[in-house]
């Protein structure tokens, strides 16, 4: 019996840290499925620049790393768009990205080495995404660092920008992960917004698995739940949205990076609609139209 358990474990072990297990993908849903007259299209994002982070750099210096994350994940929306889209979801920090510090997570080491990076959420992020969302009638979820007046340390954040080009809130990630506490600080609650498909609620990554996350929006009777993600383990993330598409009853939209790719859209049973591993894109899903 031992023995038997042993095994039981080194299996778990071994697929906890295998490598990247390809998939048949599912890119989207059939659109002759799904009318515009009936459906709200989303698209959600799996991509990582293929520079890490830099740390230790000026301000300026950071701010033209981010203006090119910003362009790539622009040309990613007009895609979406053309598409049909009229949602889009970044994965987490997908405008700072992540440094290459093992030692430290791959994370920030401290306040100073993140803090070129953090700007207010009506900074130069929001003003570049604003004329996107506005020209092409989308809303989009926005991931980046947030720096507020008066704080030392920063939010994990996600700004939802209206089809109008108006900042219609921002969400702060509330279960950290790792060393994240190094400089960032913890969110309060949840944050959803109304939208052509009903109640949309905001996560960030390893909110997923926190069971008071997941109780604040069950108890929100929330339409969907968009999740911004940067996951850590190979072949893992699509399981944790099915479980809690199925926990609280709901759509869950999970864009992701592509250092640990795996990403899609989940219906509330649990099915898949889309479901990405080994590519680099988009993947789609359908929200009912709310009456």
């Amino acid at each position: 019996m031992k023995s038997f358990v042993l095994t039981l474990l080194l299996i778990s072990f071994q697929s906890l840290y295998a490598g990247l297990i390809p998939i048949e993908e599912i890119f989207s849903p059939s659109d002759l499925d799904h009318p515009p007259s009936k459906y709200f299209k989303v698209a959600v994002l799996q991509w990582a620049n293929a520079i890490d982070t830099p740390v230790d750099v000026s301000q300026a210096e950071a701010e033209r790393y981010k203006a090119t994350n910003r362009e790539i994940i622009a040309d990613y929306i007009e895609q979406a768009s053309q598409n049909g889209a009229k949602l889009f979801i970044t994965p987490e920090m997908a405008v700072v990205g992540y440094p290459y510090q093992p030692q430290y997570g791959d994370n920030f080491a401290s306040i100073a080495q993140a803090k070129p990076y953090a700007e207010y959420k009506n900074g130069a992020t929001y003003q570049f995404f604003k004329e996107i969302a506005a020209r092409l009638e989308m809303y989009l979820h926005i991931a980046f660092l947030e720096k507020i007046e008066g704080q030392e340390k920063f939010y994990n954040s996600v700004m939802v920008i209206s089809p109008k080009g108006e900042l219609i809130t921002t969400y702060h990630k509330q279960n950290l992960f790792g060393g994240e506490n190094r400089f960032i600080k913890i969110g309060s609650g949840a944050k959803t917004y109304r939208s052509p498909a009903g109640t949309i609620g905001l996560g960030v990554c390893a909110d997923i698995y926190d069971s008071n996350f997941l109780a604040q929006y069950k108890n929100l009777n929330i339409d969907a739940l968009s999740l911004s993600s940067s996951w850590t383990i190979h072949n893992s993330a699509y399981g944790y949205y099915t479980r809690a598409a199925k926990n609280i009853n709901t759509t869950i939209m999970g864009a992701n990076h592509s250092y640990f790719p795996d990403a899609g859209v989940v219906n509330a049973d649990g099915s898949k609609q889309s479901h990405i591993r080994q590519s680099t894109g988009l993947a789609y899903g359908f929200l009912p139209l709310s009456n």
